[in-house]
């Protein structure tokens, strides 16, 4: 059986503020699917811990992170400038594929 590794990350967003992330990283992966939260739940809700499981099981690293405004345990999303600053500490030049869940001005964040 594989042990399937999560790490608990610490993402610097600038401006001295920081964001958690869990990087699930199973032996040997051979990609890395970076995602983060709807507007509604974190990085830790059933829904995302389901798919950085079942990815894993197939050899896919996950990197899930919060957003700034879950960090703080706000209800209300962060600006677009906000959360693009968060996409784009932990999305690097050399990911392929971003996803947001259901968070609004998603598609503002694709061009992060």
């Amino acid at each position: 059986m594989n042990v399937i590794e999560v790490q608990k990350l610490d993402i610097e967003i600038g401006n001295a503020a920081s964001v958690s992330g869990l990087l699930t990283q199973p032996p040997k992966a051979r990609a890395c699917f970076v995602f983060a939260h709807g507007a509604g739940a974190g990085m830790t809700h059933p829904f995302m811990e389901a798919i950085a499981g079942g990815l894993g099981e197939r050899g896919v690293a996950t990197l899930r992170y919060q957003f700034p405004y879950m960090e703080k345990g706000s209800k209300r999303p962060d600006s677009p400038a906000i959360a693009q600053a968060a996409v784009r500490a932990a999305v690097k030049p050399d990911d392929v594929v971003l996803d947001c869940a259901s968070l609004p001005g998603e598609n503002r964040l694709a061009d992060a």
